[in-house]
């Protein structure tokens, strides 16, 4: 009786490992990776807005900046459906806005005029709560 004890015992202490893993820590660990991406991306193409006046180089890393705004825009918005009802009431807390962040970022996709380009970054920045001084 007391091997069956412990093996239910480790049974449902492996099923709700797992369930915390899945549904809390993965979605969390998911959402700060963007995060990451997004900032690090707003720094690579902080100098690529007018495609016009660009040499073909920097034309083609133009394209990148506007594919990369797009796909973390979408990103951002998948990875906050996926965080639990818990962790989204905390970035409340905290004044983080990703969908808002989205927004913008889907925004400066479209944007090719500097100092409205600065503007986004600088509400992205806002809702995603960098606190960098880079960008």
């Amino acid at each position: 009786m007391k091997e069956i004890s412990t093996v239910l015992t480790g049974l449902i202490v492996g099923v709700l490992s797992y369930l915390i893993v899945s549904l809390s820590l993965k979605p969390i660990i998911r959402y700060r990776k963007t995060k990451h991406d997004i900032l690090s991306d707003l720094i690579f193409f902080a100098n690529v807005i007018n495609p016009e006046r660009l040499n073909e180089n920097m034309k083609k890393k133009c394209e990148r900046r506007v594919e990369s705004n797009r796909r973390h825009s979408s990103e951002l918005v998948a990875c906050y459906s996926d965080l639990p009802f818990w962790f989204k009431r905390w970035l409340e807390c905290k004044n983080e806005k990703p969908l808002d962040a989205s927004t913008h970022l889907l925004g400066l996709s479209n944007t090719v005029d500097f100092n409205t380009a600065d503007k986004r970054v600088q509400k992205i920045k806002k809702h995603l709560r960098f606190e960098t001084k880079v960008i």
